[in-house]
């Protein structure tokens, strides 16, 4: 296959798609998620720092057991949706409400973890036939 007909190959296009709109959610989430929380919750610097590290400690778990899992049972595209299936809900459920501190770094956390746990079984999958 030729670099060209590769780059065409609707497999590639379509992962490179998925690629492009969860890394942008996911920057979004890391680059924003103090702003948001100060703006929705008016918190002081020192409140907010500690906040601020919840979200990537779930990221971290999250990938840790989704690469273990899929390795183990050798199954990698649910292994690579589901998080972020479920990372997309928890970002849109953050819109939801307001009003409860724990809700919302609940959701962000559960968002991030979803939005980053896919990786270990994302990038095993352009060679699954």
């Amino acid at each position: 296959m030729t670099l060209l007909e590769a780059l065409s190959h609707p497999k590639v296009l379509l992962l490179a798609a998925a690629y492009f709109f969860i890394v942008t959610g996911n920057y979004g989430v890391e680059f924003f998620l103090p702003s948001i929380l100060k703006q929705w919750y008016k918190m002081d610097l020192n409140k907010l720092t500690w906040l601020v590290i919840i979200p990537p400690m779930g990221s971290l778990v999250g990938q840790l057991f989704v690469g273990w899992s899929s390795d183990r049972t050798r199954e990698r595209r649910l292994h690579a949706a589901l998080p972020i299936y479920l990372g997309s809900v928890a970002l849109l459920c953050t819109l939801l409400d307001r009003n409860h501190l724990w809700l919302t770094i609940a959701l962000f956390t559960l968002a991030l973890t979803g939005l980053k746990a896919y990786l270990p079984a994302f990038w095993s999958l352009p060679s699954c036939s």
